[in-house]
């Protein structure tokens, strides 16, 4: 008989692997468009969901404590951030471009510093989650209010909240200055994981254009 810590693992486990198996078919589906049209957002989201794949595979293999590895929090960073950029490069490329070079910029010093002097991140982390969170959530609702997307682009705004709210608990859980209880940040990790990749998921695969502006 199980007790409840162990079913409440067996569940984060179920909840995290479907979210690495539909990131990595979403990944894969954006890369074949990428091929197909050419248009540098849709290599964006690939290389985005192809991250959170590999995050997600990781806590299912080794539990949240795959989390608190050094390289977790640079790595997880471009998730966000990536796709953000995307969103911005398929509205007006010119933005996309300047906020994709700030993206890797910001990774670069966040991986050099957890390298050079094992420092923690986590709080740093927040100037690519918070702005990219704000681009994500913002920038669909934007386009569906002025009419320039479908109603479908809202749904990457709601995960875009979504993925704000988690990134940002987590990191300042991390880093000892918790927004939330350990308990509740813990249990929500996993059905916020796989809500947000649903809701990207449908969002982008059934949002044309995204308010393509060249």
């Amino acid at each position: 008989m199980l007790d409840r810590e162990e079913v409440n693992k067996v569940y984060d486990e179920i909840l995290f692997g479907l979210t690495s198996a539909l990131s990595l078919a979403i990944s894969l589906i954006m890369a074949a468009r990428l091929l197909r049209s050419r248009h540098m957002e849709s290599g964006l989201w690939a290389a985005s969901f192809a991250l959170l794949f590999l995050v997600a595979a990781g806590v299912t293999l080794d539990g949240l404590s795959f989390l608190s590895q050094s390289l977790v929090g640079p790595v997880a960073s471009l998730m966000p951030g990536l796709l953000a950029a995307g969103l911005l490069w398929a509205w007006k490329r010119p933005t996309g471009s300047y906020y994709l070079r700030y993206i890797v910029a910001a990774f670069l010093v966040l991986l050099a510093a957890t390298l050079t002097v094992g420092a923690s991140v986590d709080l740093f982390v927040a100037f690519v989650h918070v702005p990219s969170g704000l681009i994500i959530f913002l920038l669909p609702i934007y386009l569906v209010l002025t009419k320039k997307n479908q109603w479908s682009g809202i749904l990457v705004g709601i995960g875009g909240m979504l993925i704000g709210v988690g990134g940002m608990a987590l990191a300042t859980l991390s880093a000892g200055v918790p927004l939330l209880p350990q308990d509740l940040v813990t249990a929500l990790l996993a059905p916020i994981f796989l809500a947000m990749t649903v809701l990207f998921g449908l969002g982008l695969l059934s949002t044309p254009g995204w308010g393509r502006k060249r």
